[in-house]
């Protein structure tokens, strides 16, 4: 190999080495200065899915908890930032990229709405509407009472009330 012919490579190298080094940005950067309000999503995902891992990397959220279905079925985590929390609940029924034609799916699987209420009062009046309404849980962890609501199209919808601070 002459003299050229080893600068040029040389050359080639560095330019290739240096383009493909380019710094990656972190996405959650944007959110740094930001107060995430009060809020909640639950999603539905595959068993082997990094989406936690994105919601922590790209949010900067923390994880407060992990759980396990008591049929094993399925595994969650509980992620929060400020007081916004995000459930994603790995099924093992689901493939990755499994479409909606399934009866277990990817995707938004209920949403949270925070309320100043007794939820064993609310639950009764709503039952009392026709309304479909599920057990109250509560979850010490988190400081809250969580009661599961169905519309009329199936779409679930948890009402959350903060515990009170114990005096």
């Amino acid at each position: 190999m002459n003299k050229k012919s080893f600068l040029n490579l040389i050359f080639l190298i560095l330019v290739t080495t240096a383009f493909s080094q380019a710094p990656v940005e972190k996405p959650h950067d944007c959110f740094n200065e930001l107060k995430f309000e009060s809020g909640f999503i639950a999603i539905t995902t595959h068993y082997n899915s990094e989406l936690a891992k994105w919601y922590e990397e790209s949010f900067g959220m923390n994880s407060i908890k992990e759980f396990t279905s008591k049929d094993g079925r399925s595994f969650g985590i509980i992620l929060r930032r400020d007081q916004f929390v995000v459930e994603i609940i790995h099924a093992k029924e689901l493939k990755e990229n499994q479409g909606p034609s399934s009866e277990v799916r990817s995707g938004l699987l209920k949403f949270g709405v925070y309320v100043n209420a007794d939820l064993f009062s609310l639950k009764d009046c709503l039952l009392k509407e026709g309304v479909k309404a599920g057990r109250i849980f509560r979850d010490e962890e988190l400081g809250e009472e969580l009661l599961l609501v169905r519309d009329p199209e199936g779409n679930m919808i948890e009402i959350i009330s903060r515990l009170m601070p114990a005096e």
